[in-house]
Order: structure tokens, then C-alpha cells, then sequence
């Protein structure tokens, strides 16, 4: 699957990953979190494109879950049905 960074997380939570780190979600989109977000809620924040569609996942205050944008299926195939809610 080809990912490509983009500058945009998303527009509104669509679902959550559980069981992740940071650094989980770092290797398997292969880049750190790219997006400029609200200091004052969210730590960490990626935007990206996988076959043309925009995607974004970030996590509210530094959590253990992250709340993701975009078709839940991109999700289960990059983390996995177990960590997808």
C-alpha cells in the first residue's frame, strides 16, 4: 500500500485505533506526525493519502488511543481489524 503525507489530519473523528504507540503508527505509515493541530488537544497528528483518498489520524492530549479520518477499511488494512474500533 502506497502512503503519501499530506499537511491535513482530518476533518472529524470517524473512529479510533487502540493497542497503538506513537511509534507504532510512525513505522507503519513511515514518517512522524506531519500536522500542525491544536497544542491545546491534540500531540500528535498525521495527514495523509492512500489511493487518492485523505486519511488522518491524531490523538487527543498525548493518549493511548488515536482517533482516525477516512474509510475504516484503509485503517483495518494498515493496523489491523484488532486495533480498529
Amino acid at each position: 500500500m502506497y502512503i503519501t503525507p499530506v499537511f491535513v489530519s482530518g476533518n472529524y473523528k470517524m473512529g479510533s485505533l487502540k493497542n497503538l504507540t506513537v511509534e507504532d503508527v510512525n513505522r507503519i505509515l513511515g514518517f512522524t506526525a506531519n500536522c500542525m493541530d491544536d497544542p491545546m488537544k491534540v500531540k500528535n497528528s498525521w495527514g495523509f493519502k492512500v489511493r487518492g483518498i485523505r486519511c488522518g489520524i491524531w490523538d487527543y492530549k498525548g493518549g493511548d488511543r488515536f482517533s482516525f479520518f477516512g474509510p475504516e477499511e484503509i485503517m483495518v488494512e494498515l493496523f489491523g481489524e484488532e486495533n480498529v474500533e
